[in-house]
């Protein structure tokens, strides 16, 4: 009876654990959404403009929230190897927003300006310009 009962109380832990274990593996790779939006955006400039490949290696990003960066809306701002990326969206559209993305680039003669949105995963490029 005692071994029963200790195999029942075992089982339930490793059920209880595995459980939190997926939960808190879940919560932790919820990406937010600005920063969502910064990485499609990237791989958009990527895919679309072959030219940039070189310039989108190996990113590691810094920043984030930058308060009072432009009134009237909430932005984000990302740097990282010449690449400066800035999300930003209107506080009165907040519930499901449209991003406006900015991402520019300055590497030795090599200057790419990037403006776009992103809507529900989708990217729609406003402007492109790369220059030598």
């Amino acid at each position: 009876m005692k071994k029963k009962n200790l195999i029942i109380i075992t089982v339930v832990a490793v059920i209880i654990i595995a459980v939190a274990g997926v939960a808190l593996f879940v919560f932790l790779n919820q990406i937010p959404k600005e920063q969502k939006a910064r990485d499609a955006a990237m791989d958009y400039i990527k895919t679309n403009h072959p030219q940039t490949a070189d310039l989108i290696k190996n990113l590691n990003w810094e920043g984030g929230i930058r308060n009072n960066y432009e009134a009237g809306k909430q932005s984000y701002i990302y740097t990282s190897q010449g690449w400066s990326v800035i999300v930003q969206y209107p506080l009165d559209d907040a519930s499901d927003p449209t991003y406006a993305v900015s991402a520019v680039c300055t590497s030795g003669t090599i200057v790419v300006e990037w403006h776009g949105t992103y809507h529900d995963g989708t990217i729609t490029e406003t402007s492109y310009r790369y220059t030598s």
